[in-house]
């Protein structure tokens, strides 16, 4: 074969080959140009993601906690009623991250330093308040006011209050508070009048009896002391002419005590505070024997004190 038609061989190959390149070319060329199409003719201009995220319970906490009476000064001291109640308050702010909705419940309970928090209730040393009240809120705060009716012979000194906050999901949080109970030294008499009757001159009276009630949260002695009894028609009884007995036993008249002017304090008399059982009562008796040189009605005063004993 001549050189010829070797070359022109050659030359047609190479424009065979080309032809097939530049088809290939055009062909790749309007696919990825139909394929750049198709995808601007999807896309938007915004897209709307979800976002997630479990907030998780958080317990309340109890800050500002105030055990007070319903006389705020002086501060932290309790002063009882004589043979009555003090309404005393446990307030405190109570805090929950979650907000103050999430706050749900409230119950505290005071007691004294020789109790427990969780001692059974009595009116000497130990009281609770199981659902306090809920006041305003707002943010992630609450006022919370919890109410005690506390007796009069409630035992003097250190008293706590213990409040436990509660969320919805029943997670709580504690706070505390201390005051002092003073003493209370009082009592109760059963009469304001000593009538001894008719009597007429030296002659001895029947027996008084004034039962005396403690109203105080501590034992007491009693504090006796009197005047004259003068008379509407004649004469004046002395003071000493009434006499008495604070120990419930014995009442001649030789054996009782003359009563006096001036202030003596019955040192044997030591009347206990009441407890939950029952009150704590004394008798004490009375007589009289009008002197000569009397007549009319006489009288006088007596004075019956409490004090610690």
């Amino acid at each position: 074969m001549s050189q010829k038609v070797i070359d022109l061989k050659t030359k047609q190959a190479i424009q065979a080959l080309a032809a097939g390149a530049t088809l290939a070319f055009l062909l790749y060329f309007w696919t990825s140009a139909l394929l750049l199409f198709a995808g601007r003719a999807n896309a938007v201009s915004s897209w709307n993601v979800n976002a997630t995220v479990n907030v998780t319970n958080a317990p309340p906490t109890v800050v500002s906690v105030l055990l007070e009476d319903n006389v705020t000064s002086p501060s932290d001291v309790i002063d009882l009623v004589a043979g009555g109640t003090q309404l005393v308050y446990c307030n405190a702010t109570v805090n929950d991250t979650n907000g103050y909705q999430d706050i749900a419940s409230a119950r505290a309970v005071i007691y004294h330093s020789t109790s427990t928090p969780g001692a059974a209730d009595n009116n000497e040393t130990h009281y609770t308040n199981g659902s306090c009240t809920l006041l305003a809120g707002s943010g992630i705060s609450r006022n919370v006011s919890c109410a005690f009716n506390m007796l009069y012979y409630a035992t003097n000194g250190t008293w706590t209050c213990n409040i436990t906050a509660f969320d919805l999901d029943n997670a709580n949080g504690t706070g505390i508070d201390t005051a002092n109970v003073s003493i209370l030294v009082a009592l109760n008499i059963s009469t304001q009048i000593l009538n001894y009757g008719n009597l007429a001159p030296l002659q001895e009276s029947s027996p008084l009896t004034e039962t005396i009630t403690n109203h105080g949260n501590v034992q007491i002695d009693l504090v006796l002391n009197g005047t004259d009894m003068p008379c509407t028609t004649v004469g004046t009884i002395t003071v000493n002419a009434q006499h008495y007995n604070v120990t419930g036993t014995g009442t001649t008249y030789t054996t009782m005590t003359p009563l006096q002017y001036s202030a003596v304090t019955e040192t044997q008399f030591n009347l206990p505070k009441r407890t939950d059982a029952a009150e704590s009562t004394r008798n004490t008796y009375w007589k009289i024997i009008p002197p000569v040189g009397t007549k009319g009605i006489c009288s006088g005063n007596v004075t019956i004190a409490a004090v610690v004993g």
